[in-house]
């Protein structure tokens, strides 16, 4: 039977694991989802919430202890703040860049895994005179389909490539 060792930290055991940088206390441990996290008592848990919880201030149900710096390694208990989920969620959502290239690039890179049609149907669906249906079932994909991609609302960078107005029709 193999029995792990189930360890209990305490604030100096979880501080040997950082390094200062800055006004920032860096965790060097594992990290999951961005937020440091160790084990404690067998169970995982965030860093952040185990050093409130070691220094007398357990966190509520429904909270989340983020930090002010904005470094997601960061688990300096004087940056230590209790957000709501929907606090949280706003927060993060300012964050993201929605027009970022290096974001619209991995997008399109995993879509082009799902899709139904090649970029080859795509062009040859645009090109292509006959009924939607038709070219559907030439190509293994539903009618709509193809009729999303003429008239530019699936597929519009393989449309724009064929088509120079495809910018224009939204």
């Amino acid at each position: 039977m193999n029995k792990r060792k189930i360890t209990f930290h305490t604030l100096e055991t979880i501080m040997q694991r950082t390094q200062e940088v800055g006004d920032c206390v860096e965790w060097q441990g594992y990290v999951a989802n961005r937020s440091p996290q160790v084990s404690h008592g067998g169970k995982i848990t965030t860093v952040r919430k185990l050093i409130r919880e070691l220094q007398g201030r357990p966190t509520p149900t429904g909270v989340f202890v983020s930090v002010t710096c904005g470094n997601h390694l960061c688990v300096n208990p004087a940056h230590l703040i209790d957000r709501t989920m929907k606090q949280h969620a706003k927060m993060m959502s300012s964050k993201i860049d929605y027009d970022a290239p290096v974001r619209i690039a991995k997008l399109q890179k995993s879509a082009a895994g799902r899709r139904k049609i090649t970029d080859e149907g795509v062009a040859a669906a645009l090109s292509d005179p006959r009924s939607a249906k038709a070219v559907a079932d030439e190509h293994g994909v539903h009618k709509s389909l193809i009729a999303r991609i003429r008239r530019g609302q699936a597929h519009r960078q393989l449309n724009a490539k064929t088509n120079f107005f495809a910018g224009l029709m939204r």
